[in-house]
């Protein structure tokens, strides 16, 4: 419904597989980069520091040069990533939530909630539906693994490149 009163955020939106499809293409892209930049032949003491921080593309180009190709096509990755992430949550989340919800409604007499009691034990139950939502939303795999998946993205431009191979994991959730 929301979608449909704002068309910029619906054209985003009417197009979810095109962008998880262009983020498992930068994965796959950015794993062959990872592949061809971090398998080195050099020798030496400072050869195992070389191999993990100091990625060179198939020893053609600088770490400079490797490092502005992982950046380029990770913030692309993590931009669709993004998409694909909240709109899923948009899509799912309410769903739980409202699912959660429902269940202590139809418990009628046993609602922990009623008006009959006091104050505390109102708040106590409130505290309850809270955990019990929380754990029904961590529950939900699709929702863990899409927020581990924008995660990872960000991460992996962040800090390392290592932490783009999670969004292979995408081959075995298709």
């Amino acid at each position: 419904m929301y979608f449909n009163k704002n068309k910029i955020i619906a054209i985003f939106a009417q197009y979810v597989n095109l962008w998880k499809d262009l983020s498992f293409i930068c994965a796959i892209l950015l794993n062959i980069v990872i592949i061809c930049s971090y398998g080195d032949s050099k020798t030496g003491d400072d050869s195992r520091y070389q191999r993990l921080w100091q990625p060179s593309f198939a020893n053609e180009l600088s770490v400079n040069e490797t490092r502005r190709i992982f950046n380029i096509v990770g913030i692309c990755m993590s931009c669709f990533s993004v998409f694909v992430v909240i709109f899923f949550v948009f899509k799912k989340a309410p769903l739980v939530i409202k699912e959660s919800w429902k269940e202590d409604a139809d418990e009628g007499k046993h609602n922990i909630l009623k008006k009959k009691k006091g104050f505390i034990m109102r708040l106590f139950g409130f505290l309850y539906k809270i955990v019990k939502t929380a754990l029904k939303l961590l529950n939900n795999f699709q929702l863990l693994y899409y927020l581990a998946y924008g995660a990872t993205a960000l991460i992996g431009v962040l800090w390392h490149e290592f932490f783009f191979t999670f969004h292979m994991t995408e081959i075995l959730v298709r």
